[in-house]
């Protein structure tokens, strides 16, 4: 199916899909709700578009061959954003083709990759690593705000992931994921953001204290 976009444009360098999150046993979660447009086709000013964040799961990605020839392969540098890295570099190159079907699955599992950077906190500096990377890509009258409004959504992502953590008891990446994400940067939604994040901390504490005290006491005692 994905094969056909390159038949019909063949100037494009890449082409993604929708794709589905399933979990460990196969089973369909969600799908990936972004949108790239309402139809196929090569998709429109999308550099800017992925160059705020990554939009794109991995296995749903087809890079023609020469591309990567070109432009050479994933960027060593970088640990968990490599991907992110790279779509934005070929789009700073090349057309890309969007296929609204989804036509790829993305398995989340608590042993992958992800979940161990969003313990230690790798998920955020990568992040930081990467959009100053990828500035290096951009137009001039787009790299300023492009960058900003990253390292915003860098935030936003951390507090998120901050928030699940503690829904989940893991207090020791929470203090991580919030450090991180101060590191990138103190915009005014960046702040409404940590506000918002610790008034509802503060209500998941007095809500259940116990198991909040306890769950502490044994992530300060490992």
């Amino acid at each position: 199916k994905m094969q056909k976009a390159f038949e019909i444009q063949p100037e494009i360098g890449s082409a993604f899909c929708r794709s589905i999150f399933i979990d460990e046993y196969s089973r369909w979660r969600s799908f990936y709700t972004f949108l790239a447009q309402n139809k196929s086709g090569i998709v429109d000013n999308w550099l800017e578009q992925i160059a705020l964040q990554q939009l794109i799961a991995t296995p749903a990605v087809v890079v023609r061959r020469e591309v990567y020839e070109n432009l050479g392969g994933f960027d060593t540098r970088l640990s968990w954003t490599e991907d992110w890295e790279m779509w934005t570099r070929i789009a700073a190159h090349y057309p890309v083709w969007y296929e609204i079907e989804p036509l790829a699955m993305y398995r989340v599992h608590s042993s992958s990759n992800t979940e161990q950077y969003i313990k230690t906190g790798e998920n955020i500096r990568d992040l930081r690593r990467a959009i100053e990377i990828i500035q290096f890509y951009l137009p001039d009258d787009i790299v300023k705000k492009t960058s900003k409004k990253s390292k915003d959504l860098a935030v936003l992502m951390s507090h998120h992931l901050a928030r699940k953590m503690l829904t989940e008891q893991e207090l020791i990446p929470v203090i991580i994921q919030i450090n991180e994400g101060l590191k990138c940067g103190y915009s005014i939604s960046a702040i409404k953001s940590l506000i918002l994040f610790l008034i509802w901390a503060v209500w998941k504490a007095i809500k259940s204290p116990f198991s909040l005290h306890k769950k502490l006491q044994f992530s300060q005692f490992l």
